[in-house]
């Protein structure tokens, strides 16, 4: 599961979320009652294609053990466009490796562009069989524009 996905628990600063690593150009937003989940949520603005903009979580997660989960979230968007390449653009993803941590799939929740007010995504990925370990990444990675994320969840579907 995913920790601390509402982004209520923050690092002393009171600007990081806690449990959340990698943070670049992120930061937690407090006090806005649009908030979809509690009162807080994360927010990941770049304005330079390619630069990184992202927050990382890993996880251990086996496939022997689980064949499909739920990756969701509730995100909004500002001005959402592509970095560099067309891989760099907004994104909630999780990334799946092997015992050797070698990666041997990644999925997208969504492709986001442009403007929108909040949402709820949710998408079901099949996870592979020799998983042993994933990373969920938010943000920006490498796109422009404002993403701002809550509640993000990851969910047992199905048992093997």
């Amino acid at each position: 599961q995913v920790v601390n996905g509402s982004f209520e628990k923050v690092l002393p600063d009171g600007a990081r979320p806690a449990s959340w690593h990698y943070l670049r150009q992120a930061r937690v937003v407090s006090g806005e009652p649009s908030a979809p989940s509690g009162k807080k949520f994360i927010s990941f603005v770049n304005t330079e294609p390619g630069k990184a903009s992202r927050a990382l979580q890993g996880l251990a997660l086996d496939g022997r053990s689980m064949s499909h989960l739920q990756l969701s979230a509730h995100v909004r968007g500002k001005d959402l466009r592509p970095g560099l390449t067309p891989k760099q653009r907004a994104a909630v993803m999780i990334t799946f490796y092997d015992q050797r941590r070698a990666v041997i799939g990644s999925e997208r929740l969504a492709e986001w562009k442009g403007s929108f007010g909040w949402r709820h995504e949710a998408k079901i990925f099949r996870v592979p069989l020799a998983t042993r370990e994933a990373i969920v990444r938010l943000g920006l990675l490498g796109g422009t524009g404002q993403l701002d994320l809550d509640e993000v969840q990851l969910a047992l579907i199905a048992e093997k």
